[in-house]
């Protein structure tokens, strides 16, 4: 026969294994389609990548075609015009987790009323390259080396041009 004491210390790890499978199936849960739209690889990279580049970007020109300097979102070009690396960065941990999680995105299609406003791009590279292209002006993410989009909440949106601008290194100013 099971004393009180007994009792209690099985009853919370019955209540324990319950909530640790519910956190499991949670967590495994947010982020699947976020994982079907980058990929399996692209995703732990985004998550995981040492190197982290801040891009810099311009609407191209029309002679400028160079693969190393530009980048192809849709049927638009864009000059890369400065990189810092941002790898150190205050606050990346927490906007990589934002950008792999199911509900900072709207999965129900892009808005058709807006004006594209790319301005920057984020290059997560290790053994591989993952590069996302933000549009701020359509609130989207650009995942290039698949050539897919997806539609941010606003608030996502606005935390990552928020984030970006402030890692943006300023121009120096005249004398």
């Amino acid at each position: 026969m099971l004393d009180r004491g007994k009792l209690a210390v099985l009853t919370m790890f019955a209540v324990a294994l319950v909530a640790a499978a519910f956190a499991w199936w949670w967590n495994y849960s947010r982020g699947q389609r976020c994982l079907e739209f980058y990929g399996q690889d692209a995703a732990l990279l985004i998550r995981t990548a040492e190197q982290v580049e801040l891009l810099e970007l311009a609407a191209a020109d029309a002679g400028s075609s160079e693969p190393a300097t530009t980048l192809q979102l849709g049927d638009k070009a864009y000059s890369i015009v400065r990189v810092t690396d941002i790898s150190q960065a205050k606050g990346l941990i927490h906007a990589r987790t934002s950008i792999v999680d199911d509900s900072s995105f709207r999965w129900d299609g892009h808005p058709t009323d807006c004006q594209p406003r790319v301005l920057y791009a984020v290059r997560f590279t290790n053994h591989s390259r993952a590069t996302l292209a933000f549009d701020f002006g359509c609130q989207c993410v650009w995942h290039l080396e698949q050539g897919k989009s997806a539609t941010l909440i606003p608030k996502v949106a606005q935390g990552w041009e928020s984030f970006l601008t402030r890692q943006a290194p300023r121009p120096a100013e005249p004398n």
